[in-house]
This record gives C-alpha cells, structure tokens and sequence, in this order.
C-alpha cells in the first residue's frame, strides 16, 4: 500500500530577498566593470533566467503524504557534497534525504488545527536540517491550508487504502 502524496513544498536556495541582494551586487559589478556602457539587455542577458527566483533556484522538496493514520514528510535535496552556484547551468539532481522521526499519527479525535499544527511544526524541524541559506516556500500552502479539510481528507486516504 503506496502513500497518498497530499503536498509538494519547494525549498530554494536562497529568500526572495536573498536573490534580489545577488541581482544587485551582479548589476552594480557590471556597472563597475564597464562604466556608463551597461544597460538593460546587458543586465538580462548575464542574469537570465537565474534572477527568476520562482524557477530556477529550487533546490530540493518537502513532500507530504499519507498512509493509513501517518502523516510522512520526505525530504529531496542536492547530494550534501554539491555546492550551490547561482549562475551555473549545471543540473544537480535530487535524493532522498530522512530527517529523525519524519512522520506523525493522526488521532481520531485531532481537530483539523491540530493536524495543520503538526504540519508546520515538521516543517520547522526540517527547516533546521537545512542549510541556513535555504528557504522553504510556503506561500502556497499558507494560502490553502486553511480552506481543506485535512482531517476529512487523511481519514479518506484511508478508507480509500483500506
């Protein structure tokens, strides 16, 4: 009996600000390297698409799914020996990386909160697995979580296995 994958979570490299701050340090080299020449077709052809934060910095998932009474979280980052670099083309596929205890039991009588807490309480643990720089990306799901009914939801994914 397979898990039920319920959420895909995207962790980037690096926050939004974070990405904005390299732009600018890239944009202001330029400016410095050839002085009064830069402008804008410059600045895009030597930052894109890596300036696109959204696409092209994401560096690994946090997966949730569900089996009978378990919530799992299963975590694919870059093998931990794999620098990042924000302007290579390079490709670097994903594995599976376990945190401790990367699941918990939804009890009949958790509210649909309760479940919603747990969740997030995961994701901090994961959050501090990670490497500092790493940002998990939950606007998504901050956005949509609070209209499901996950309590409903989990006991459906098991019947549905059962």
């Amino acid at each position: 009996m397979n898990n039920k994958i319920i959420f895909s979570i995207p962790i980037y490299a690096m926050s939004p600000d974070e990405l904005n701050r390299k732009y600018n340090e890239k944009i202001n080299a330029l400016n410095r390297e050839f002085p009064n020449m830069v402008d804008q077709r410059i600045i895009d052809y030597n930052t894109f698409p890596q300036r696109i934060w959204q696409y092209n910095h994401i560096v690994g998932y946090i997966e949730i799914s569900a089996k009978l009474r378990d919530v799992y979280f299963n975590v694919y980052l870059p093998p931990k020996n794999k620098k990042y670099y924000w302007l290579s083309n390079q490709k670097v596929f994903l594995a599976l990386e376990i945190p401790d205890n990367p699941h918990f039991i939804v009890f009949g009588d958790d509210s649909n909160n309760e479940i919603i807490n747990k969740i997030y309480e995961r994701i901090k643990e994961i959050q501090k697995c990670l490497p500092q720089r790493y940002y998990i990306d939950l606007m998504c799901f901050d956005n949509i979580v609070p209209y499901l009914d996950l309590r409903s939801l989990l006991f459906n994914v098991r019947r549905i296995q059962g």
